[in-house]
Protein backbone atom coordinates (compact mmCIF):
# COMPACT_ATOMS: atom_id res chain seq x y z
CA UNK A 1 0.00 0.00 0.00
CA UNK A 2 1.04 3.37 -1.20
CA UNK A 3 2.20 6.28 1.60
CA UNK A 4 -0.74 8.03 -0.26
CA UNK A 5 -4.13 5.50 0.50
CA UNK A 6 -2.57 5.65 4.02
CA UNK A 7 -5.08 8.07 5.65
CA UNK A 8 -7.47 5.81 3.97
CA UNK A 9 -6.34 2.17 5.32
CA UNK A 10 -8.46 0.00 7.99
CA UNK A 11 -6.39 0.45 10.62
CA UNK A 12 -4.56 -2.97 11.81
CA UNK A 13 -6.18 -4.96 14.81
CA UNK A 14 -9.62 -5.07 13.72
CA UNK A 15 -9.93 -1.55 13.94
CA UNK A 16 -11.93 -0.70 10.60
CA UNK A 17 -12.20 2.95 10.96
CA UNK A 18 -9.13 5.08 9.98
CA UNK A 19 -6.25 5.88 12.54
CA UNK A 20 -6.56 9.92 12.57
CA UNK A 21 -3.24 10.78 11.20
CA UNK A 22 -1.34 7.87 13.05
CA UNK A 23 1.15 6.17 10.88
CA UNK A 24 -0.63 2.57 10.41
CA UNK A 25 2.95 0.80 10.76
CA UNK A 26 3.69 2.45 14.40
CA UNK A 27 -0.85 1.26 15.29
CA UNK A 28 0.16 -2.06 13.34
CA UNK A 29 3.10 -1.63 16.13
CA UNK A 30 1.18 -0.93 19.13
CA UNK A 31 -1.51 -3.37 18.17
CA UNK A 32 1.10 -5.76 19.05
CA UNK A 33 2.42 -4.41 22.12
CA UNK A 34 1.22 -6.26 25.68
CA UNK A 35 1.70 -2.72 27.74
CA UNK A 36 -1.53 -0.56 27.39
CA UNK A 37 -0.75 2.21 25.12
CA UNK A 38 -2.57 5.27 23.97
CA UNK A 39 -2.32 8.37 21.46
CA UNK A 40 -3.88 11.58 22.76
CA UNK A 41 -4.35 15.05 20.61
CA UNK A 42 -2.99 18.09 22.11
CA UNK A 43 -5.82 18.58 24.66
CA UNK A 44 -5.67 15.34 25.52
CA UNK A 45 -8.31 13.49 23.40
CA UNK A 46 -7.80 10.29 23.35
CA UNK A 47 -7.04 9.59 19.14
CA UNK A 48 -6.08 5.67 19.60
CA UNK A 49 -5.82 2.65 21.91
CA UNK A 50 -4.32 -0.24 21.62
CA UNK A 51 -6.17 -3.61 22.76
CA UNK A 52 -4.22 -3.89 25.60
CA UNK A 53 -5.39 -0.67 27.12
CA UNK A 54 -8.56 -2.02 26.15
CA UNK A 55 -8.19 -5.30 27.99
CA UNK A 56 -6.88 -3.24 31.22
CA UNK A 57 -10.03 -1.39 30.85
CA UNK A 58 -12.41 -3.62 30.04
CA UNK A 59 -13.99 -1.87 27.00
CA UNK A 60 -13.26 -2.24 23.28
CA UNK A 61 -10.03 -0.03 22.29
CA UNK A 62 -12.77 1.87 19.97
CA UNK A 63 -15.14 3.21 21.98
CA UNK A 64 -12.00 4.85 23.87
CA UNK A 65 -11.27 6.92 20.75
CA UNK A 66 -12.76 10.77 21.50
CA UNK A 67 -12.52 10.16 25.23
CA UNK A 68 -10.91 12.72 27.32
CA UNK A 69 -8.26 10.76 28.92
CA UNK A 70 -8.25 12.41 32.57
CA UNK A 71 -11.94 11.30 33.12
CA UNK A 72 -10.82 7.65 33.12
CA UNK A 73 -8.71 9.04 36.10
CA UNK A 74 -9.81 8.54 39.75
CA UNK A 75 -11.18 12.14 40.95
CA UNK A 76 -8.46 11.93 43.35
CA UNK A 77 -5.88 11.52 40.73
CA UNK A 78 -7.41 13.64 37.98
CA UNK A 79 -5.91 17.17 39.04
CA UNK A 80 -2.19 15.59 38.54
CA UNK A 81 -2.90 14.04 35.92
CA UNK A 82 -4.18 17.47 33.68
CA UNK A 83 -1.06 19.25 35.36
CA UNK A 84 0.98 16.57 33.97
CA UNK A 85 -0.51 16.30 30.54
CA UNK A 86 0.21 20.58 30.52
CA UNK A 87 3.71 19.48 30.99
CA UNK A 88 4.54 17.39 28.62
CA UNK A 89 2.77 19.07 26.18
CA UNK A 90 4.57 21.69 27.23
CA UNK A 91 8.11 20.02 26.31
CA UNK A 92 8.61 19.11 29.66
CA UNK A 93 10.05 15.36 30.60
CA UNK A 94 7.07 13.35 32.68
CA UNK A 95 9.18 10.53 34.43
CA UNK A 96 7.04 7.08 35.46
CA UNK A 97 3.93 8.86 37.64
CA UNK A 98 1.13 6.65 39.19
CA UNK A 99 -2.73 7.20 39.00
CA UNK A 100 -5.78 5.48 39.02
CA UNK A 101 -8.26 4.50 36.20
CA UNK A 102 -11.58 3.76 36.21
CA UNK A 103 -12.25 0.23 34.32
CA UNK A 104 -15.64 -0.55 32.46
CA UNK A 105 -17.30 -2.48 35.76
CA UNK A 106 -16.66 0.28 38.17
CA UNK A 107 -13.22 -0.58 39.63
CA UNK A 108 -10.04 1.25 39.42
CA UNK A 109 -6.73 -0.13 38.03
CA UNK A 110 -3.43 1.44 39.41
CA UNK A 111 -1.04 2.10 36.38
CA UNK A 112 2.87 3.25 36.33
CA UNK A 113 2.72 6.46 33.12
CA UNK A 114 5.27 7.45 30.97
CA UNK A 115 4.16 10.28 28.50
CA UNK A 116 5.87 11.27 25.45
CA UNK A 117 5.74 14.40 23.64
CA UNK A 118 5.57 13.28 19.64
CA UNK A 119 3.71 16.55 18.79
CA UNK A 120 6.21 17.47 16.09
CA UNK A 121 6.42 13.89 14.82
CA UNK A 122 4.89 13.43 11.27
CA UNK A 123 3.79 9.81 11.95
CA UNK A 124 2.08 10.20 15.28
CA UNK A 125 1.90 14.23 15.58
CA UNK A 126 0.25 13.64 18.97
CA UNK A 127 1.42 12.45 23.00
CA UNK A 128 2.19 8.97 23.85
CA UNK A 129 0.98 7.20 26.89
CA UNK A 130 2.14 3.75 27.71
CA UNK A 131 1.34 2.39 31.10
CA UNK A 132 1.94 -0.49 33.29
CA UNK A 133 -0.77 -2.17 35.29
CA UNK A 134 0.57 -2.22 38.42
CA UNK A 135 -2.54 -2.97 40.62
CA UNK A 136 -1.80 -6.46 41.95
CA UNK A 137 1.56 -5.28 43.07
CA UNK A 138 0.44 -1.95 44.86
CA UNK A 139 -2.53 -4.16 46.75
CA UNK A 140 0.58 -6.54 47.83
CA UNK A 141 2.80 -3.92 49.12
CA UNK A 142 -0.68 -2.67 50.90
CA UNK A 143 -1.52 -5.91 52.12
CA UNK A 144 2.41 -5.98 53.56
CA UNK A 145 1.75 -2.74 54.94
CA UNK A 146 -0.81 -3.01 57.53
CA UNK A 147 0.42 -6.18 58.48
CA UNK A 148 3.58 -4.58 59.48
CA UNK A 149 1.49 -2.16 61.02
CA UNK A 150 -1.19 -4.60 62.57
CA UNK A 151 -0.64 -6.17 65.80
CA UNK A 152 -1.49 -10.44 65.01
CA UNK A 153 -3.78 -11.57 67.92
CA UNK A 154 -6.27 -8.20 68.43
CA UNK A 155 -6.10 -6.66 64.66
CA UNK A 156 -5.18 -3.36 66.42
CA UNK A 157 -2.19 -1.07 65.30
CA UNK A 158 0.91 -2.04 66.94
CA UNK A 159 3.32 -0.33 68.36
CA UNK A 160 5.15 0.94 65.27
CA UNK A 161 1.66 2.50 63.82
CA UNK A 162 0.94 3.85 67.53
CA UNK A 163 4.54 5.61 66.95
CA UNK A 164 3.49 6.76 63.42
CA UNK A 165 -0.25 7.81 64.75
CA UNK A 166 1.29 9.87 67.33
CA UNK A 167 3.73 11.32 65.10
CA UNK A 168 1.03 12.60 62.61
CA UNK A 169 -1.29 14.09 65.68
CA UNK A 170 1.11 15.87 67.71
CA UNK A 171 2.12 17.74 64.66
CA UNK A 172 -1.38 19.31 64.53
CA UNK A 173 -2.48 21.44 67.24
CA UNK A 174 -5.49 19.36 68.20
CA UNK A 175 -5.80 18.77 72.25
CA UNK A 176 -4.70 15.08 72.79
CA UNK A 177 -4.67 12.80 75.64
CA UNK A 178 -2.78 9.26 75.66
CA UNK A 179 -4.21 6.32 78.11
CA UNK A 180 -1.95 3.25 78.97
CA UNK A 181 -5.18 0.28 80.01
CA UNK A 182 -3.28 -2.38 81.78
CA UNK A 183 -5.63 -5.46 82.67
CA UNK A 184 -5.28 -6.75 85.91
CA UNK A 185 -4.28 -10.57 86.20
CA UNK A 186 -4.77 -11.53 83.13
CA UNK A 187 -1.86 -13.91 83.76
CA UNK A 188 -4.21 -16.43 85.11
CA UNK A 189 -6.53 -16.29 82.27
CA UNK A 190 -2.97 -17.91 80.06
CA UNK A 191 -2.65 -19.86 83.07
CA UNK A 192 -5.35 -21.48 83.71
CA UNK A 193 -7.22 -21.49 80.39
CA UNK A 194 -4.58 -21.39 77.92
CA UNK A 195 -3.44 -18.86 75.28
CA UNK A 196 -6.21 -19.50 72.93
CA UNK A 197 -9.24 -18.67 75.62
CA UNK A 198 -6.47 -15.63 76.69
CA UNK A 199 -6.06 -14.22 72.81
CA UNK A 200 -9.95 -14.46 72.44
CA UNK A 201 -10.12 -12.40 75.35
CA UNK A 202 -7.77 -10.12 74.27
CA UNK A 203 -9.56 -9.83 70.81
CA UNK A 204 -13.32 -9.12 73.17
CA UNK A 205 -11.23 -6.38 74.91
CA UNK A 206 -10.09 -4.91 72.01
CA UNK A 207 -13.17 -4.62 70.66
CA UNK A 208 -14.71 -3.49 73.79
CA UNK A 209 -12.52 -0.02 73.52
CA UNK A 210 -12.17 0.11 70.18
CA UNK A 211 -16.18 0.91 70.22
CA UNK A 212 -15.82 3.74 72.87
CA UNK A 213 -13.31 5.63 70.34
CA UNK A 214 -14.09 8.32 67.84
CA UNK A 215 -13.25 7.36 64.32
CA UNK A 216 -9.75 9.91 64.63
CA UNK A 217 -8.82 8.26 68.00
CA UNK A 218 -7.15 4.95 67.70
CA UNK A 219 -6.33 2.09 70.03
CA UNK A 220 -3.19 0.27 69.78
CA UNK A 221 -2.57 -3.01 71.28
CA UNK A 222 1.09 -2.38 73.22
CA UNK A 223 2.00 -5.75 73.89
CA UNK A 224 0.67 -8.49 76.01
CA UNK A 225 -2.04 -6.91 78.53
CA UNK A 226 -1.61 -4.08 77.60
CA UNK A 227 -3.40 -1.43 75.63
CA UNK A 228 -3.21 2.23 74.53
CA UNK A 229 -5.62 4.46 73.43
CA UNK A 230 -4.38 8.14 71.66
CA UNK A 231 -7.95 10.28 72.39
CA UNK A 232 -7.71 13.50 70.51
CA UNK A 233 -10.11 16.20 70.36
CA UNK A 234 -11.43 15.96 73.67
CA UNK A 235 -10.45 18.24 76.73
CA UNK A 236 -8.63 16.68 79.61
CA UNK A 237 -11.75 16.48 81.29
CA UNK A 238 -13.77 14.56 79.15
CA UNK A 239 -11.24 12.45 77.78
CA UNK A 240 -10.30 11.30 81.39
CA UNK A 241 -14.07 10.61 81.76
CA UNK A 242 -13.85 8.51 78.95
CA UNK A 243 -11.48 6.65 80.23
CA UNK A 244 -13.29 5.74 83.82
CA UNK A 245 -15.92 4.41 81.31
CA UNK A 246 -13.19 1.99 78.96
CA UNK A 247 -12.56 0.60 82.11
CA UNK A 248 -15.91 0.15 83.40
CA UNK A 249 -16.67 -1.31 79.83
CA UNK A 250 -13.72 -3.67 80.20
CA UNK A 251 -15.06 -5.06 83.70
CA UNK A 252 -18.65 -5.77 82.20
CA UNK A 253 -18.86 -9.78 81.95
CA UNK A 254 -17.03 -11.20 79.53
CA UNK A 255 -18.32 -14.64 77.77
CA UNK A 256 -15.23 -16.08 76.06
CA UNK A 257 -15.21 -20.48 74.70
CA UNK A 258 -18.10 -21.54 77.04
CA UNK A 259 -16.20 -19.08 80.78
CA UNK A 260 -17.80 -15.98 82.33
CA UNK A 261 -15.17 -14.20 83.25
CA UNK A 262 -14.78 -10.30 85.14
CA UNK A 263 -11.99 -8.67 84.43
CA UNK A 264 -10.80 -5.24 85.72
CA UNK A 265 -8.15 -2.71 84.03
CA UNK A 266 -6.20 -0.42 85.58
CA UNK A 267 -5.26 2.95 83.38
CA UNK A 268 -2.66 5.25 83.51
CA UNK A 269 -3.54 9.17 81.23
CA UNK A 270 -1.43 11.72 80.37
CA UNK A 271 -2.14 14.99 78.78
CA UNK A 272 -0.87 16.83 76.03
CA UNK A 273 1.45 19.92 76.96
CA UNK A 274 3.53 21.90 74.82
CA UNK A 275 6.39 20.45 75.15
CA UNK A 276 5.30 16.45 74.51
CA UNK A 277 6.69 14.42 71.82
CA UNK A 278 5.40 11.11 71.34
CA UNK A 279 8.38 9.64 73.32
CA UNK A 280 7.55 11.60 76.26
CA UNK A 281 3.81 11.13 76.36
CA UNK A 282 3.96 7.44 76.08
CA UNK A 283 6.45 7.35 79.02
CA UNK A 284 4.41 9.68 81.02
CA UNK A 285 1.13 7.97 80.56
CA UNK A 286 3.53 4.45 81.63
CA UNK A 287 4.14 6.03 84.53
CA UNK A 288 1.15 7.07 85.35
CA UNK A 289 -0.26 3.37 85.03
CA UNK A 290 2.42 2.13 87.50
CA UNK A 291 1.21 4.70 89.62
CA UNK A 292 -2.05 3.72 89.29
CA UNK A 293 -1.06 -0.29 89.88
CA UNK A 294 0.62 0.35 93.24
CA UNK A 295 -2.25 2.82 94.72
CA UNK A 296 -5.44 2.81 92.58
CA UNK A 297 -5.88 -0.72 91.12
CA UNK A 298 -9.18 -0.83 89.13
CA UNK A 299 -9.13 2.78 88.81
CA UNK A 300 -7.67 5.73 86.85
CA UNK A 301 -4.57 7.87 87.70
CA UNK A 302 -3.49 11.39 85.16
CA UNK A 303 -0.21 11.85 85.11
CA UNK A 304 1.79 14.60 87.11
CA UNK A 305 5.35 15.73 87.74
CA UNK A 306 5.43 14.06 91.15
CA UNK A 307 4.92 10.77 89.61
CA UNK A 308 7.91 11.67 87.07
CA UNK A 309 10.53 11.67 90.18
CA UNK A 310 8.56 9.04 91.78
CA UNK A 311 9.32 7.25 88.09
CA UNK A 312 13.21 8.39 88.18
CA UNK A 313 13.17 7.45 91.61
CA UNK A 314 11.99 3.83 91.41
CA UNK A 315 14.27 3.49 88.10
CA UNK A 316 17.20 4.26 89.79
CA UNK A 317 16.18 2.11 93.33
CA UNK A 318 15.87 -0.60 90.53
CA UNK A 319 19.56 -0.17 89.40
CA UNK A 320 20.74 0.00 92.89
CA UNK A 321 19.24 -3.27 94.18
CA UNK A 322 20.35 -5.20 91.16
CA UNK A 323 23.84 -4.50 92.29
CA UNK A 324 23.03 -5.21 96.04
CA UNK A 325 23.91 -8.75 96.68
CA UNK A 326 27.31 -8.65 94.84
CA UNK A 327 27.81 -5.88 96.78
CA UNK A 328 27.34 -7.06 99.93
CA UNK A 329 24.45 -4.44 100.72
CA UNK A 330 21.85 -6.71 102.14
CA UNK A 331 21.57 -7.36 105.78
CA UNK A 332 19.45 -9.84 107.75
CA UNK A 333 17.83 -8.78 110.60
CA UNK A 334 15.74 -11.24 113.23
CA UNK A 335 12.18 -10.14 115.24
CA UNK A 336 12.00 -12.31 118.47
CA UNK A 337 9.11 -14.99 118.64
CA UNK A 338 8.35 -16.11 121.79
CA UNK A 339 5.53 -17.93 124.03
CA UNK A 340 3.01 -16.10 125.39
CA UNK A 341 2.28 -18.60 128.33
CA UNK A 342 6.13 -18.22 129.33
CA UNK A 343 7.83 -15.88 127.47
CA UNK A 344 10.64 -18.33 126.40
CA UNK A 345 12.08 -17.74 122.61
CA UNK A 346 10.76 -19.66 119.88
CA UNK A 347 13.16 -18.21 117.85
CA UNK A 348 13.06 -15.22 115.34
CA UNK A 349 11.68 -14.14 111.90
CA UNK A 350 13.91 -13.38 109.52
CA UNK A 351 13.29 -9.51 107.79
CA UNK A 352 15.75 -8.08 105.59
CA UNK A 353 17.31 -4.60 105.20
CA UNK A 354 19.26 -2.87 102.25
CA UNK A 355 22.06 -0.87 103.46
CA UNK A 356 21.64 1.32 100.35
CA UNK A 357 24.75 3.90 99.52
CA UNK A 358 23.45 7.01 100.37
CA UNK A 359 20.60 6.09 101.94
CA UNK A 360 21.27 4.10 104.86
CA UNK A 361 18.94 1.28 105.78
CA UNK A 362 15.97 0.43 103.56
CA UNK A 363 13.15 -1.35 104.89
CA UNK A 364 11.44 -4.03 103.02
CA UNK A 365 8.34 -2.75 102.15
CA UNK A 366 10.24 -0.36 100.23
CA UNK A 367 11.88 -2.54 98.09
CA UNK A 368 10.77 -6.02 98.20
CA UNK A 369 7.50 -5.09 95.92
CA UNK A 370 9.83 -3.99 93.53
CA UNK A 371 12.49 -6.87 93.59
CA UNK A 372 9.00 -9.21 93.04
CA UNK A 373 7.64 -6.68 89.60
CA UNK A 374 11.90 -6.63 88.58
CA UNK A 375 12.11 -10.59 89.48
CA UNK A 376 15.16 -9.77 91.57
CA UNK A 377 13.57 -11.63 94.40
CA UNK A 378 14.92 -14.86 93.17
CA UNK A 379 18.52 -13.90 94.05
CA UNK A 380 17.69 -12.08 96.59
CA UNK A 381 15.36 -14.52 98.09
CA UNK A 382 18.05 -17.20 97.38
CA UNK A 383 20.95 -15.05 99.35
CA UNK A 384 18.52 -14.80 102.09
CA UNK A 385 17.78 -18.82 102.51
CA UNK A 386 21.40 -19.47 102.48
CA UNK A 387 22.29 -16.87 105.09
CA UNK A 388 19.30 -18.02 107.39
CA UNK A 389 20.62 -21.04 107.19
CA UNK A 390 24.29 -20.14 108.17
CA UNK A 391 23.20 -18.49 111.01
CA UNK A 392 21.37 -21.32 112.36
CA UNK A 393 24.14 -23.34 111.70
CA UNK A 394 25.58 -21.01 113.66
CA UNK A 395 23.69 -21.22 116.89
CA UNK A 396 22.84 -17.80 116.83
CA UNK A 397 18.83 -18.64 117.23
CA UNK A 398 16.81 -21.87 117.75
CA UNK A 399 14.47 -21.45 115.34
CA UNK A 400 13.66 -18.95 112.38
CA UNK A 401 11.22 -18.52 109.56
CA UNK A 402 11.51 -16.84 106.20
CA UNK A 403 8.59 -14.97 104.00
CA UNK A 404 8.71 -16.67 100.88
CA UNK A 405 7.73 -14.81 97.72
CA UNK A 406 4.97 -15.86 95.14
CA UNK A 407 8.18 -16.35 92.45
CA UNK A 408 10.25 -18.91 94.77
CA UNK A 409 6.92 -20.53 96.17
CA UNK A 410 5.56 -21.18 92.92
CA UNK A 411 9.22 -22.25 91.68
CA UNK A 412 9.42 -26.01 91.58
CA UNK A 413 13.15 -26.07 92.11
CA UNK A 414 12.81 -24.35 95.31
CA UNK A 415 12.40 -28.13 97.94
CA UNK A 416 15.46 -29.70 96.30
CA UNK A 417 17.76 -26.25 96.52
CA UNK A 418 16.56 -25.74 100.69
CA UNK A 419 17.04 -29.72 100.85
CA UNK A 420 20.56 -28.78 99.28
CA UNK A 421 21.38 -26.03 101.91
CA UNK A 422 20.46 -28.11 105.25
CA UNK A 423 22.27 -31.14 103.72
CA UNK A 424 25.38 -28.33 102.86
CA UNK A 425 25.25 -27.03 106.26
CA UNK A 426 23.89 -30.11 108.01
CA UNK A 427 21.28 -28.44 109.57
CA UNK A 428 18.02 -30.11 111.05
CA UNK A 429 14.99 -28.90 108.81
CA UNK A 430 12.99 -28.50 111.83
CA UNK A 431 15.11 -25.34 112.75
CA UNK A 432 13.82 -23.82 109.94
CA UNK A 433 10.29 -22.44 109.18
CA UNK A 434 8.74 -20.69 105.99
CA UNK A 435 5.84 -18.30 106.07
CA UNK A 436 3.73 -17.61 102.73
CA UNK A 437 0.44 -15.29 102.36
CA UNK A 438 -3.27 -16.39 101.95
CA UNK A 439 -3.45 -14.32 98.80
CA UNK A 440 -0.61 -16.17 96.89
CA UNK A 441 -1.70 -19.40 98.09
CA UNK A 442 -5.72 -19.17 96.92
CA UNK A 443 -4.62 -17.76 93.87
CA UNK A 444 -2.57 -20.86 93.07
CA UNK A 445 -3.68 -23.35 94.81
CA UNK A 446 -2.67 -26.48 93.70
CA UNK A 447 1.11 -25.02 93.02
CA UNK A 448 1.48 -23.84 95.98
CA UNK A 449 0.02 -26.81 98.26
CA UNK A 450 2.45 -29.39 96.55
CA UNK A 451 5.79 -27.02 96.93
CA UNK A 452 4.04 -26.77 100.69
CA UNK A 453 3.54 -30.93 101.05
CA UNK A 454 7.57 -31.04 100.06
CA UNK A 455 8.78 -28.54 102.41
CA UNK A 456 6.82 -30.27 105.26
CA UNK A 457 8.51 -33.66 104.17
CA UNK A 458 11.33 -32.04 104.22
CA UNK A 459 11.04 -32.11 108.43
CA UNK A 460 10.31 -28.01 107.93
CA UNK A 461 7.38 -26.11 109.13
CA UNK A 462 5.37 -23.74 106.87
CA UNK A 463 2.65 -21.17 107.70
CA UNK A 464 0.26 -18.71 106.39
CA UNK A 465 1.01 -15.37 107.20
CA UNK A 466 -1.25 -12.10 107.69
CA UNK A 467 -4.24 -14.12 108.10
CA UNK A 468 -7.67 -12.50 108.92
CA UNK A 469 -7.60 -9.88 106.29
CA UNK A 470 -7.14 -12.17 102.95
CA UNK A 471 -9.34 -14.57 101.70
CA UNK A 472 -9.43 -16.40 105.04
CA UNK A 473 -11.59 -19.49 103.06
CA UNK A 474 -12.06 -22.29 105.51
CA UNK A 475 -12.10 -24.76 102.73
CA UNK A 476 -8.75 -23.95 101.53
CA UNK A 477 -7.76 -23.98 104.95
CA UNK A 478 -8.55 -27.14 105.64
CA UNK A 479 -7.02 -28.51 102.56
CA UNK A 480 -3.38 -26.82 103.40
CA UNK A 481 -0.71 -28.50 104.60
CA UNK A 482 0.51 -26.11 106.85
CA UNK A 483 1.37 -25.69 110.69
CA UNK A 484 0.32 -22.79 111.95
CA UNK A 485 -1.08 -19.24 111.39
CA UNK A 486 0.28 -15.66 112.19
CA UNK A 487 -2.78 -13.69 113.10
CA UNK A 488 -2.57 -10.16 110.83
CA UNK A 489 -0.79 -7.60 113.17
CA UNK A 490 -4.19 -5.04 112.07
CA UNK A 491 -6.45 -7.20 114.09
CA UNK A 492 -3.66 -7.36 116.92
CA UNK A 493 -3.58 -3.45 117.00
CA UNK A 494 -7.66 -3.12 117.59
CA UNK A 495 -8.05 -5.40 119.95
CA UNK A 496 -8.18 -3.00 122.72
CA UNK A 497 -10.59 -0.55 121.25
CA UNK A 498 -12.64 -3.07 118.87
CA UNK A 499 -14.40 -5.76 120.40
CA UNK A 500 -14.91 -7.08 116.58
CA UNK A 501 -11.22 -7.72 116.13
CA UNK A 502 -11.03 -9.25 119.43
CA UNK A 503 -13.84 -12.08 118.51
CA UNK A 504 -12.19 -12.24 115.12
CA UNK A 505 -8.69 -13.22 116.78
CA UNK A 506 -10.52 -15.31 119.40
CA UNK A 507 -12.17 -17.09 116.69
CA UNK A 508 -9.03 -17.52 114.82
CA UNK A 509 -7.30 -19.21 117.39
CA UNK A 510 -9.92 -21.68 118.38
CA UNK A 511 -10.30 -22.60 114.63
CA UNK A 512 -6.37 -23.56 114.50
CA UNK A 513 -6.37 -25.02 117.24
CA UNK A 514 -9.70 -27.57 115.86
CA UNK A 515 -7.31 -27.57 113.23
CA UNK A 516 -4.08 -28.60 115.27
CA UNK A 517 -2.28 -25.37 113.84
CA UNK A 518 -0.52 -23.78 116.22
CA UNK A 519 -0.77 -19.55 116.61
CA UNK A 520 1.12 -16.68 116.44
CA UNK A 521 0.25 -12.99 116.56
CA UNK A 522 2.56 -10.44 114.97
CA UNK A 523 2.36 -7.03 115.86
CA UNK A 524 1.83 -6.63 119.80
CA UNK A 525 3.51 -3.51 121.24
CA UNK A 526 1.73 -3.50 124.73
CA UNK A 527 1.34 -5.61 127.25
CA UNK A 528 -2.85 -5.38 127.35
CA UNK A 529 -2.41 -6.94 123.85
CA UNK A 530 -0.20 -9.95 124.78
CA UNK A 531 -2.68 -10.66 127.90
CA UNK A 532 -5.42 -10.75 125.59
CA UNK A 533 -4.12 -13.31 123.21
CA UNK A 534 -2.56 -15.08 126.24
CA UNK A 535 -6.23 -15.44 127.44
CA UNK A 536 -7.50 -16.43 124.20
CA UNK A 537 -5.17 -19.25 124.26
CA UNK A 538 -2.82 -17.97 121.23
CA UNK A 539 0.61 -19.76 121.68
CA UNK A 540 3.31 -17.15 120.44
CA UNK A 541 3.75 -13.57 119.51
CA UNK A 542 6.31 -11.24 118.40
CA UNK A 543 6.23 -7.53 118.19
CA UNK A 544 7.81 -4.30 120.11
CA UNK A 545 7.03 -5.51 123.61
CA UNK A 546 9.30 -8.43 122.92
CA UNK A 547 12.11 -6.78 121.01
CA UNK A 548 12.45 -4.91 117.63
CA UNK A 549 14.26 -6.05 114.38
CA UNK A 550 18.17 -6.63 114.77
CA UNK A 551 21.29 -8.67 113.75
CA UNK A 552 21.78 -11.47 115.99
Amino acid sequence: MGRGSQDQAPCPGGQTADCEGVDPDIVAVADRMLSPMVFLEPMGTIRYANPAAGWLLGRAPLSLRGLDVTRLVHPGDRRQARQDLIRVIAGQSLGPAEYRVRAADGSYKTVSALAADLLDSPAVKGVLISATDVTDQRAQERSLLELALADPVTGLANRRALREHLEREMATAKTLAVAFVDLDRFKRVNDCLGHTVGDAVLQAVASRIRALLAPESMVSHFGADNFVAVITGLDPERAVRLIWEMIGHVASPLFVSGHELRLAASAGVAVRDPAATPESILRDADAALTYAKAFRRGGVEVFTEEMRTRAVDRLAMETDLRHAVERDELRLYFQPIVRLSDSRSEGGEALLRWDRPGYGLVAPGAFIPLAEESGLIVPIGEWALANVVRTLQLGHLPKASVNLSPRQLLDPGLPARIEGLLKSWDLAPQALAFEVTETVVVENFELASASLSRLRRLGCTVGLDDFGTGYSSLGYLRRLPVDFLKLDLELVHDLGSDPQAARIAEAIVSLAHSLSLATIAEGIEDQGQAEALTAMGCDCGQGWLFGRPCPV
